[in-house]
């Protein structure tokens, strides 16, 4: 699940996200947008604090599963 549908879904605004996670409103509006993927100690923070809702890999895939992946050494 995307942070993003994570956040909607429990109707959650940036600003508690951002108060809980400690960090800041900006940031986690960068997150949602696709803007910026955290660094690695806040995707897992976001992992617990989701309840494992919102996985590490989950930054990373496609937010369709039927979209390819893009080809290797393309960002």
């Amino acid at each position: 699940m995307k942070f993003k549908q994570y956040l909607d879904s429990e109707n959650i605004s940036a600003e508690n996200a951002a108060n809980a996670l400690d960090t800041t409103v900006v940031s986690i509006n960068r997150y949602i947008n696709g803007n910026r993927i955290p660094k690695f100690d806040m995707i897992l923070k976001i992992k617990n604090w989701t309840k494992d809702k919102v996985m590490p890999n989950d930054w990373y895939l496609p937010a369709n599963d039927n979209e390819p992946l893009p080809p290797d050494g393309v960002a």
